[in-house]
Protein backbone atom coordinates (compact mmCIF):
# COMPACT_ATOMS: atom_id res chain seq x y z
CA UNK A 1 0.00 0.00 0.00
CA UNK A 2 1.53 3.08 -1.04
CA UNK A 3 1.33 6.15 1.51
CA UNK A 4 -0.51 9.19 1.59
CA UNK A 5 1.46 12.01 0.64
CA UNK A 6 0.65 15.36 2.33
CA UNK A 7 1.74 18.82 3.60
CA UNK A 8 0.45 18.82 7.28
CA UNK A 9 -0.92 15.86 9.31
CA UNK A 10 -3.16 16.41 12.62
CA UNK A 11 -3.58 13.68 14.92
CA UNK A 12 -7.08 14.67 16.68
CA UNK A 13 -9.99 15.48 14.81
CA UNK A 14 -11.60 17.43 17.75
CA UNK A 15 -12.55 21.37 17.56
CA UNK A 16 -9.35 22.45 17.51
CA UNK A 17 -7.76 19.81 15.02
CA UNK A 18 -10.27 20.57 12.40
CA UNK A 19 -10.47 24.27 12.66
CA UNK A 20 -6.35 23.91 12.20
CA UNK A 21 -7.28 21.74 9.00
CA UNK A 22 -9.23 24.10 7.69
CA UNK A 23 -7.35 27.58 8.02
CA UNK A 24 -4.37 25.16 6.96
CA UNK A 25 -6.47 24.48 3.65
CA UNK A 26 -7.20 27.82 3.33
CA UNK A 27 -3.61 29.12 3.10
CA UNK A 28 -2.97 26.05 0.27
CA UNK A 29 -1.71 23.27 2.42
CA UNK A 30 -2.42 19.54 1.59
CA UNK A 31 -3.81 18.30 5.40
CA UNK A 32 -4.69 15.43 6.45
CA UNK A 33 -6.62 14.77 9.74
CA UNK A 34 -6.77 11.65 11.64
CA UNK A 35 -9.14 10.97 14.79
CA UNK A 36 -10.06 7.87 17.00
CA UNK A 37 -13.64 8.58 16.12
CA UNK A 38 -15.87 8.14 13.47
CA UNK A 39 -17.80 10.95 12.05
CA UNK A 40 -20.89 9.19 13.01
CA UNK A 41 -19.95 9.58 16.54
CA UNK A 42 -18.41 12.96 16.08
CA UNK A 43 -21.68 14.23 14.28
CA UNK A 44 -24.09 12.21 17.07
CA UNK A 45 -26.54 14.83 18.76
CA UNK A 46 -26.20 13.31 22.20
CA UNK A 47 -22.28 13.25 21.86
CA UNK A 48 -21.63 16.65 23.35
CA UNK A 49 -23.56 17.93 25.83
CA UNK A 50 -21.20 21.05 26.38
CA UNK A 51 -21.80 24.39 25.22
CA UNK A 52 -18.11 26.96 23.82
CA UNK A 53 -18.32 30.19 24.68
CA UNK A 54 -16.24 32.04 21.92
CA UNK A 55 -14.70 34.90 22.47
CA UNK A 56 -15.01 37.88 19.97
CA UNK A 57 -11.75 37.08 18.41
CA UNK A 58 -12.40 33.09 17.80
CA UNK A 59 -15.79 34.62 15.77
CA UNK A 60 -13.83 36.85 13.87
CA UNK A 61 -11.51 33.98 12.94
CA UNK A 62 -14.05 31.24 12.08
CA UNK A 63 -15.73 34.21 9.88
CA UNK A 64 -12.39 34.33 7.97
CA UNK A 65 -12.56 30.78 7.49
CA UNK A 66 -15.96 30.68 6.10
CA UNK A 67 -16.77 29.08 8.99
CA UNK A 68 -19.58 31.18 10.56
CA UNK A 69 -22.18 31.02 8.25
CA UNK A 70 -22.92 27.46 9.44
CA UNK A 71 -22.80 28.58 12.92
CA UNK A 72 -24.24 32.12 13.55
CA UNK A 73 -28.04 30.36 13.70
CA UNK A 74 -27.29 28.09 16.47
CA UNK A 75 -25.23 30.84 18.01
CA UNK A 76 -26.26 32.72 21.31
CA UNK A 77 -24.80 36.49 21.84
CA UNK A 78 -23.17 37.61 24.87
CA UNK A 79 -24.19 41.05 25.12
CA UNK A 80 -22.47 41.72 28.70
CA UNK A 81 -20.35 40.47 31.23
CA UNK A 82 -20.60 41.09 34.46
CA UNK A 83 -17.66 40.19 36.65
CA UNK A 84 -17.89 39.82 41.08
CA UNK A 85 -16.13 38.45 43.47
CA UNK A 86 -18.09 37.09 46.70
CA UNK A 87 -16.81 34.96 49.17
CA UNK A 88 -18.99 32.04 50.97
CA UNK A 89 -21.23 33.39 53.64
CA UNK A 90 -20.62 37.07 52.81
CA UNK A 91 -22.49 38.81 50.25
CA UNK A 92 -21.37 39.96 46.64
CA UNK A 93 -18.32 42.26 46.89
CA UNK A 94 -19.84 45.87 46.17
CA UNK A 95 -17.03 46.50 43.05
CA UNK A 96 -17.14 44.38 40.43
CA UNK A 97 -16.49 45.22 36.36
CA UNK A 98 -19.23 45.36 33.77
CA UNK A 99 -18.55 44.31 30.16
CA UNK A 100 -21.24 46.06 27.74
CA UNK A 101 -21.23 44.95 24.07
CA UNK A 102 -22.38 48.93 23.03
CA UNK A 103 -19.21 49.95 24.14
CA UNK A 104 -17.79 48.40 21.05
CA UNK A 105 -20.60 47.72 18.86
CA UNK A 106 -20.96 44.09 18.30
CA UNK A 107 -21.92 41.02 21.24
CA UNK A 108 -18.37 40.14 23.32
CA UNK A 109 -18.30 37.05 21.92
CA UNK A 110 -20.98 33.87 21.50
CA UNK A 111 -22.34 30.40 23.16
CA UNK A 112 -23.03 27.61 20.78
CA UNK A 113 -23.22 23.88 21.59
CA UNK A 114 -20.57 22.17 20.97
CA UNK A 115 -22.19 19.81 19.07
CA UNK A 116 -22.97 22.65 15.99
CA UNK A 117 -19.48 23.60 16.19
CA UNK A 118 -18.31 20.19 15.33
CA UNK A 119 -21.17 19.12 12.76
CA UNK A 120 -20.03 22.77 10.87
CA UNK A 121 -16.95 21.95 10.99
CA UNK A 122 -17.75 18.24 9.67
CA UNK A 123 -20.01 19.64 6.86
CA UNK A 124 -16.89 22.41 5.79
CA UNK A 125 -14.15 19.72 5.68
CA UNK A 126 -16.06 17.64 3.86
CA UNK A 127 -16.67 20.38 0.99
CA UNK A 128 -12.74 21.08 1.12
CA UNK A 129 -10.35 19.19 -0.82
CA UNK A 130 -7.33 19.95 0.56
CA UNK A 131 -8.35 17.97 3.10
CA UNK A 132 -8.21 14.31 3.65
CA UNK A 133 -10.18 12.76 6.94
CA UNK A 134 -9.53 9.76 8.78
CA UNK A 135 -12.01 9.21 11.05
CA UNK A 136 -11.89 5.92 13.17
CA UNK A 137 -8.50 5.49 12.73
CA UNK A 138 -5.93 7.00 15.02
CA UNK A 139 -2.06 7.86 15.09
CA UNK A 140 0.06 4.89 16.18
CA UNK A 141 3.70 6.21 15.59
CA UNK A 142 5.23 9.14 14.44
CA UNK A 143 8.99 8.96 12.75
CA UNK A 144 11.06 12.10 11.40
CA UNK A 145 13.44 11.48 9.17
CA UNK A 146 15.34 13.43 5.76
CA UNK A 147 12.91 15.93 6.20
CA UNK A 148 9.29 14.03 6.45
CA UNK A 149 6.96 13.06 8.94
CA UNK A 150 5.98 9.03 8.73
CA UNK A 151 2.95 8.75 10.67
CA UNK A 152 1.16 5.08 10.71
CA UNK A 153 -2.57 5.21 11.21
CA UNK A 154 -4.18 2.19 13.33
CA UNK A 155 -5.78 0.77 10.00
CA UNK A 156 -2.42 -0.16 8.70
CA UNK A 157 -2.10 3.21 6.41
CA UNK A 158 0.78 5.59 6.54
CA UNK A 159 1.22 9.10 6.11
CA UNK A 160 4.15 10.80 4.67
CA UNK A 161 4.08 15.14 5.46
CA UNK A 162 6.23 17.53 4.82
CA UNK A 163 8.22 18.14 7.98
CA UNK A 164 9.63 21.97 7.03
CA UNK A 165 8.60 24.92 4.96
CA UNK A 166 10.18 25.28 1.44
CA UNK A 167 13.39 27.47 1.27
CA UNK A 168 12.75 30.70 0.77
CA UNK A 169 14.42 31.04 -2.56
CA UNK A 170 11.69 27.90 -3.70
CA UNK A 171 9.00 27.94 -6.86
CA UNK A 172 6.40 31.10 -6.48
CA UNK A 173 3.76 28.35 -5.31
CA UNK A 174 5.88 27.26 -2.20
CA UNK A 175 6.57 31.24 -1.12
CA UNK A 176 2.99 31.85 -1.32
CA UNK A 177 2.55 28.71 1.53
CA UNK A 178 5.39 30.07 3.00
CA UNK A 179 3.17 33.35 3.23
CA UNK A 180 0.33 31.57 4.43
CA UNK A 181 1.82 30.05 7.23
CA UNK A 182 3.71 32.81 8.02
CA UNK A 183 0.15 35.05 8.47
CA UNK A 184 -1.86 31.99 10.20
CA UNK A 185 1.31 31.95 13.08
CA UNK A 186 3.12 28.83 11.87
CA UNK A 187 7.22 29.29 13.30
CA UNK A 188 8.90 27.37 10.99
CA UNK A 189 12.77 27.59 9.49
CA UNK A 190 13.99 25.57 6.62
CA UNK A 191 16.29 23.01 7.80
CA UNK A 192 15.16 23.34 11.55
Amino acid sequence: MDAIRTHVVIAGGGMVGLTLAVALARGGFEVAVSDPMTAEQMADERFDGRVAALAFASVRMLRVLGLWQRLEREAQPINDILVNESTVGRGPSPFSLHFDHREIGDPLGHIVENRHIRQALLAEIAAEKRIRFFPGTSATTLAVKEGLARIALSDGREIVALWRLPPKDASPRFARRRASASRAGIMARPGS
